[in-house]
């Protein structure tokens, strides 16, 4: 059986990063939950290269007639996920900020009283 050159470079290109992530969760610069995130978002991606007649069962649950619509639009949905996700982390993020600023200007106001 021949496959197509994307049939094997993009699943090449889904190990290598697989293996990337793992890496970094080795250095703890990952948690596990980022980790097992990236291994099945980089899996489904190989697999869907190597197998592209499985994309049909997701067109097939979710309703949709062709395959690639299928695709598009479960990719456009998981990246609106992601967006919210980011958003919700920088609010936190920023929240965290606030308050390390109002309790270091509340520290040196308090050092400067008792000079």
């Amino acid at each position: 059986m021949e496959l197509p050159l994307y049939q094997i470079l993009i699943p090449g290109f889904c190990l290598l990063m697989i293996a990337k992530a793992f890496s970094h969760f080795l250095r703890h610069e990952r948690t596990l939950r980022e980790l097992l995130t990236l291994i099945l978002i980089w899996g489904a991606i190989g697999l869907a290269a190597l197998f592209p007649s499985a994309t049909s069962v997701i067109a097939g649950f979710l309703g949709i007639k062709s395959n690639v619509n299928a695709i598009l639009f479960t990719s456009i949905a998981f990246l609106a996920y992601l967006s919210f996700s980011l958003f919700i982390s920088v609010e936190n993020l920023e929240h965290v900020v606030t308050r390390l600023t109002r309790e270091l200007a509340l520290r040196e106001k308090k050092e400067k009283e008792q000079k």
